[in-house]
């Protein structure tokens, strides 16, 4: 038989990745991992302002809150011969305000839900639906303007969130203002301790 010319059959390489040739243009894995760290470091101020953003404009949506409580206290007074509610389920009861103005939107809480008003109000009783803390009972139309009838419950401000921020409270004339941490520790001690009625404290 003739010989064949074609060269015998090459043993298969098992060599390992590192000694195989090296191809041109690759980055170094070091450069690699440099990129990510910078990436990671840039998105770090990116992903704080984004919560700090979205922190503020929830709390705007919250003093709305506190401001639509506000007005159905004045409608209920107004029904009442110008007593306060005794609750904040008295006030949903009697009055057209939504269950979601009793919710904080930075916090936990979701908006009390259910086939009826009535089964609304009795969810208001249960923890997660009430953001904001009633001290407006008892009290009628002339309560002193500076009174303050309902405020937030304190929240962890989140990632990104500086610490300056307190609580939004509402007022007995109606007008809702941001409390610094420290004014607001003091109220929400005035609410178990006195003086009643809670007032802002004196700077």
């Amino acid at each position: 038989m003739p010989e064949s010319n074609q060269p015998p059959p090459q043993p298969l390489n098992y060599q390992g990745p590192r000694d195989l040739p090296r191809r041109q243009g690759c980055f170094p894995r070091w450069l690699l991992y440099v990129a990510g760290v910078l990436a990671i470091l840039i998105s770090i101020p990116l992903i704080q302002a984004f919560f700090s953003v979205r922190f503020l404009r929830n709390r705007i949506i919250s003093a709305s809150h506190l401001r639509q409580i506000g007005e159905a206290i004045l409608q209920y007074e107004n029904n009442n011969h110008g007593r306060n509610p005794d609750s904040f389920q008295t006030l949903f009861l009697n009055t057209t305000i939504s269950s979601d103005s009793f919710v904080n939107p930075n916090s936990d809480d979701t908006p009390a839900d259910g086939p009826t008003r009535q089964a609304i109000a009795n969810q208001l009783l249960l923890p997660g639906h009430v953001s904001y803390v009633y001290l407006g009972r008892g009290y009628n139309s002339l309560l002193q303007p500076d009174a303050i009838v309902a405020y937030e419950k304190p929240i962890r401000p989140g990632f990104g969130v500086p610490t300056i921020f307190g609580v939004n409270a509402l007022f007995a004339d109606g007008h809702v203002e941001g409390i610094d941490p420290a004014h607001s520790a003091v109220i929400i001690a005035r609410t178990t301790t006195g003086p009643f009625p809670v007032t802002m404290p004196s700077p």
